[in-house]
Order: structure tokens, then sequence, then C-alpha cells
């Protein structure tokens, strides 16, 4: 029995996922061999057997025809598709690169015609483009000669840009007038940052990059003032706890709930992040003396040990499907990427009724302050949480519990402490000869008296 919880670790099943629980857990990977439980399958989870034939569904739309148009399908099917499979595009990640370049190059033909045909989707800059059109592309194949990544990402800073300060503004359409350094400075803090408060500072960069190359040389600015990194928002705290368990139990149905609680078990109890929750597989969830472990794989592959509230949530939940089934929604995605956002969205109003709302950040913050507060070292912590530097954990600092003034002087001193006795001990006779020295000098000095 961990944890205190009463009865076998099979009783949290009717409480987690309700009714269906009895058929719902189908797969047990331990003792080996497997065994398949007794009962109807639930129909979820995915199975070896499945998906054999990919010419179903291609099959099916030739028979009875296409009943939408194809854009609107691809457009469709996206939600449900892996980002970066399919038809989406993602530009200048895979096949270029983002650095700058010393040298200039030559963009493509595709870039070129790309450049051309692109149109505004920001509210309110697609209606009025026509008058800036002409700029924004000789400003765009001016400045990505100089980048490695495609150009349409930064046109479309530039568009937005350049609409704010002709329309609004009214600055003419010269260089000089409108990619200066204190108009550009403004329009990120108060325009962008009231729209989108966590990428004002890459906007900012971008048009300062554009700036650079446009500008003559007395005018580039080549260092501003580090933008700061947005707050963390506030951990959960223990009373908050059970309200998101009960939002996980109130899904409609076993398929959800099952998605809920992978969610909250997984961030909650190891920290995982929603990319972290799309690798992980059945067989990543082990149960050892030491406790329940989790192999994480993808880019920060690493092993973490889950805390040892949620260990029971965590074996549960790894043998309702099969070792090779993605914990995560398993019918949905490939494994490249966990999409959160859509369970949170699709439970808002479960979560409504118990009065919280559900964020994988605050859901990983929790986790950090949990460790932190128990004493767990730096490095620990670091390593767990698949992160290569502790500038991510400033930002947790503020919400630390504060420690008592006498606890942290004695903590402080507790390894010098430890270590001066150990040296005075294996260097006895040197110790002493050291401490009749300064007394022979005191007397010399006529400081018999002071304090040693």
């Amino acid at each position: 029995m961990r944890c205190g919880l009463p009865g076998p670790w099979q009783d949290l099943v009717p409480l987690m996922l309700g009714a269906p629980a009895l058929r719902y857990v189908r797969w047990c990977h331990r003792p080996l061999p497997a065994e398949l439980a007794e009962g109807e399958s639930a129909g979820f989870a995915p199975t070896k057997a499945r998906r054999t034939d990919t010419g179903v569904r291609q099959r099916a739309d030739a028979a009875r025809g296409l009943r939408v148009d194809p854009f609107r399908r691809r457009q469709y099917r996206a939600h449900a598709s892996p980002r970066g499979q399919g038809w989406f595009t993602t530009y200048g990640v895979a096949d270029r690169g983002t650095n700058l370049l010393s040298e200039p190059r030559e963009l493509t033909e595709d870039e070129i015609a790309d450049v051309y045909a692109y149109r505004p989707t920001a509210e309110g800059v697609g209606e009025h483009y026509a008058p800036i059109r002409d700029y924004v592309i000789r400003v765009t194949l001016d400045t990505a000669v100089y980048s490695s990544a495609h150009p349409k990402p930064t046109q479309s800073v530039v568009a937005r840009y350049v609409d704010w300060a002709y329309r609004i503004m009214g600055i003419e359409l010269a260089d000089t007038e409108v990619f200066d350094r204190d108009l550009i400075a403004y329009y990120a803090v108060n325009v962008r940052k009231a729209e989108a408060p966590k990428s004002y500072g890459a906007t900012r960069g971008r048009l300062l990059a554009v700036a650079n190359h446009l500008l003559p040389t007395d005018q580039r600015l080549t260092k501003l003032q580090s933008v700061p990194h947005s707050a963390y928002q506030s951990p959960y705290s223990a009373e908050e706890i059970e309200p998101l368990k009960l939002w996980a139990s109130a899904a409609t149905t076993s398929y959800m709930r099952h998605c809920c609680w992978v969610l909250l078990t997984f961030c909650l109890g190891a920290g995982l992040t929603p990319a972290d929750l799309g690798t992980l597989r059945g067989r990543n969830v082990i149960e050892t003396s030491q406790g329940v472990i989790v192999h994480v794989g993808g880019k920060n592959p690493r092993q973490v040990a889950v805390l040892a509230e949620w260990e029971d949530y965590a074996i549960v939940l790894s043998e309702a499907v099969e070792p090779e089934a993605f914990l995560f929604r398993p019918e949905s995605h490939g494994g490249k990427h966990a999409i959160t956002t859509d369970i949170i969205n699709r439970t808002r109003t479960q979560a409504r009724r118990f009065g919280i709302r559900v964020n994988t950040k605050r859901l990983r913050t929790t986790w950090y302050l949990r460790l932190l507060n128990s004493g767990v070292r730096l490095n620990t912590v670091i390593k767990a949480a698949g992160l290569r530097t502790p500038s991510a954990l400033d930002r947790v600092i503020p919400f630390l519990d504060e420690e008592p003034y006498k606890e942290a002087v004695a903590a402080l001193r507790a390894y010098d402490a430890t270590r001066k006795a150990a040296y005075r001990k294996a260097n006895r006779e040197n110790c002493n000869r050291l401490r009749r020295e300064r007394k022979e000098l005191k007397r010399a000095m006529g400081l018999e008296g002071a304090q040693t």
C-alpha cells in the first residue's frame, strides 16, 4: 500500500475511470508473458492488428466521391495530424535553419514566388495591404538574402509593422522613417506586448535585424537591453489538486478520462512536458523496488522517478494500454507531439464546474516546487526536468518556501563545519602548533587578553 491508499492499486480504477473501468484495463505486461484480462475490450486501446490495411479510407473516399473541396479537407485533417507531417510546412527549421549569414545568398524561385503570393491574415492588415504591398515585398527580398531561413515569417512581421507605421502613425514609406529604432522599440512594447506578451521581444529583434540591413551604418543599433522573461504562473496549491482529480474523473468518456488522468499524473508526478507525453508508451513506465521509473524519449531522453503519491495512478494508466501503444491520446497522434490543448479545451466545461483552469505549465511548476522545497539538489532537478541550464528555474524562485533563519544558517554551515572537524582530526599536531604560534604572537604584541 503506497501513500496510505486503502486496498490494492486496482481499487483506483473505478475512482479514475468510472463504470467502464472493468472493461478498460485489457492488457497487462506483468507477469510475462502478457495475458489478456477477462471481459470485453473497451475498444479504444490500439492493437497490433489495427490499421494494417492503410488503403481502406482511400478506397472508401474514391467509391463515394469527395463531398468537400480538397483545401477544406486538408485544413480539417491538419487539426488531427501531428505538426510537421502532411501538408503542414515549417519554414526555415528543417531545411535551411535560421542562422544569419555573413554573405548574401541567392533566393530560390519558390521563395520569391511565396513572397509575391503572400497575403496577410492579421485582422485589419489584409484590408489595407494594397498600398504597402510593393514596399513590403522590396524590404523582404532585400533582407531575406542575409538569412538562411525562409522569408515568409519575416515578411509577416514586416507587413504588420509597416501597416501600423503607415496607416496608424502616418509615417512615409521610407526606410529611414519606417525602420527608426525608437519607433520599433515603441511598437514592440506598446503594441505587440499588449497583443502577444510572450513574443514582443522576438518581434523587436526581427525588426531590428531588418533595420540593420536597410539603414545607414550610423543609424544602426547593435545592442539593446535584453527583454526579461515573463514570470511563471503560480503553482497549484494542495487545495487545488483535489479539484484537478475531480476534473479528470468527470470526463464524458473512458477515452477522455484516460487522457486527462495521463496528463495530470505525469505532469504533476514526473514533470513531463506535452512533447514528452507524446513519446510515452505503455512499456516506458516500469515499477522497481525503488519506485516507479518513467523512461522518457524524444529530444531529452532521461529517466524520472514518479513522486510517491502518483505511483499507483501511473501503474494503472500504463497497464490500460498495450506496451507498444502510446500512453497519451493513443488513437489521435503518431507520437511526435502531444496536443494537450485539445484535451483541455474539450473538458473546459468540467473544469469550470470545479472552479479550476488546467494549465500544463502550472502543473510542471508545481512539480518543480515540490522537488526544490523537499531539498532535492539543483543538478538533479535540472537532469530530471530535461533542461540544459538552470535559467528556466529563475522564474520559480519567487514561489519557493522561505526557510527559517536558524535553519538556513545551520544548513549553510553544516558542510563547512564537518569539513573543518575532519581536517582538524587528521592534522591534530599541525593545528596545535599553529595555535601555540598564535598565542606567542599575541603575547609579543601585548594582546594577551584578546580573543583567539
